[in-house]
């Protein structure tokens, strides 16, 4: 079982969980982000569901031989999001991770994670692994940043909302890697654009699959293709839904 421990890391600090996160565990859970990456989360979440965090969850993990860990401001204590450790098996243990919508853009995320898995390899654990959804970049760039290699895919591997499966995005570091962060196959785009004020280029998104299968049933778009017919729309909707992973690691496979 993993000793209790409180974990500085800079300008923050991983600590158990505590009442007095309740009110901000709430504010944060109602987020459009962590309802869409976090299914397991309850949607809504009320004020009913924070205090079983705290009493309940969290405990659950250390009992099980895990961590659970409260991202708190190092100077105010105040809670900005929470980190956990999986119990370990034989491939090692798996970090998880959310940070409230208001302390983001900080490296609040990849701080905590970093903090934590070089805190597990001083336990003796061999091996910490991340997965994020292919369609969270912000998620897969913390685990980057906090010096995880890019290892593959995992084919419908994480149940939504809806019943539908999402693909996720493997990464990993080992107990004797140096930890350097990772470098993306392509560097972000300066505020996530390029414009000259005229036109815009971003990344698409799955936002973008209706537009991009209007222009490529286009004559003119797909009249040199191999064949010269349009894409299938699943072929569009696998484009799109990818791109911000291509983007981290080396392009379409």
């Amino acid at each position: 079982m993993l000793p209790r421990a409180t974990i500085p890391a800079g300008p923050i600090v991983l600590r158990e969980p505590v009442p007095e996160d309740a009110e901000a565990r709430v504010r944060a859970c109602a987020d459009p982000l962590i309802v869409r990456f976090r299914p397991r989360i309850p949607a809504p979440y009320t004020r009913e569901d924070a205090p079983a965090h705290i009493t309940e969850t969290a405990p659950g993990f250390w009992s099980g031989g895990g961590a659970s860990f409260a991202i708190a401001d190092a100077a105010s204590g105040a809670w900005l999001g929470d980190c956990s450790l999986k119990p370990p098996d034989s491939r090692g243990a798996e970090i998880g991770y959310l940070v409230a919508p208001w302390a983001r853009g900080r490296g609040v995320a990849s701080a905590a994670v970093r903090a934590l898995a070089e805190w597990a390899f001083a336990q003796g654990l061999h091996r910490v692994s991340i997965f994020a959804e292919v369609e969270n970049p912000a998620s897969q760039r913390v685990a980057m940043a906090a010096g995880f290699r890019h290892e593959g895919l995992l084919k419908d591997a994480s149940p939504l909302r809806d019943g539908r499966y999402a693909d996720l995005v493997a990464f990993a570091r080992l107990a004797g890697d140096p930890g350097e962060p990772q470098r993306s196959y392509l560097p972000d785009l300066p505020g996530g654009e390029l414009t000259d004020g005229v036109v815009r280029l971003a990344p698409l998104t799955m936002d973008d699959v209706d537009a991009y299968q209007e222009m490529a049933a286009e004559p003119d778009s797909y009249v040199h293709s191999v064949p010269p017919e349009p894409p299938p729309r699943e072929h569009t909707e696998h484009r799109c839904r990818y791109t911000a992973t291509w983007w981290r690691a080396s392009g379409p496979s």
